[in-house]
């Protein structure tokens, strides 16, 4: 019964997350801050995600270290794809744990670090509850992106239609300019063609060529 009571926790735990990660469509640093507290949640009191940013890699929550440097098991994870467990200290991770990636479409995004220095550290089952954890990340983190996209979309097309409306300005007031001085001079042809002579005549026809 304990074992089904922790069995239910866990999953209680992993759904919750869902929940709060499928709200958040417009930042990808809370859905990863959602990640690690549920993963705190669990009893880890070591949840971190090292988030990739091209070639340069930022921490969250934000902590103090070297510019750019991870651990080797989260390079490790990042470029194979695989979740690792390890044992031992790892350039200021926690004696036991586990690092997890986090993929969206175009690669591995994030990785989860969880950890404790008590052994024995995180087991399978605690490990496949954090492949569920960041499963859940990956898809939150894809909407992110899609109502990223879309909302650089919107404010091109808003933009073109800026664009549209100030060329069409410009084309009315270029056009405007011409035509007032065509139809004054249609108008002083056609109301005075008999008291103006032949070379006025000639010389407004001209113009309005």
């Amino acid at each position: 019964r304990a074992e089904a009571d922790r069995r239910w926790a866990l999953l209680a735990t992993v759904s919750a997350a869902a929940r709060d990660m499928s709200g958040s469509t417009v930042d990808a640093d809370q859905v990863l801050e959602t990640t690690i507290e549920a993963v705190e949640g669990l009893g880890f009191p070591f949840a971190r995600v090292f988030v990739r940013e091209g070639d340069d890699w930022h921490m969250v929550p934000d902590a103090s270290g070297p510019e750019g440097t991870i651990p080797d098991v989260v390079a490790g994870t990042a470029e194979s794809g695989v979740f690792a467990v390890f044992r031992g200290r790892r350039q200021g991770l926690p004696l036991f744990g586990a690092a997890v990636p986090i993929a969206v479409s175009d690669g591995v995004a994030a990785v989860l670090v969880v950890g404790s220095e008590v052994a024995p550290g995180p087991t399978a089952q605690d490990v496949e509850v954090f492949r569920m954890l960041a499963s859940q990340a990956s898809l939150a983190l894809e909407n992110v992106r899609r109502f990223e996209e879309q909302r650089q979309v919107i404010e091109r097309l808003a933009d073109l239609d800026r664009m549209k409306n100030d060329f069409l300005s410009t084309v009315s007031h270029e056009l405007r300019t011409p035509l007032t001085v065509i139809t004054g001079m249609g108008r002083t042809l056609e109301h005075q063609w008999e008291t103006i002579d032949d070379e006025i005549r000639a010389d407004f026809l001209t113009r309005l060529n």
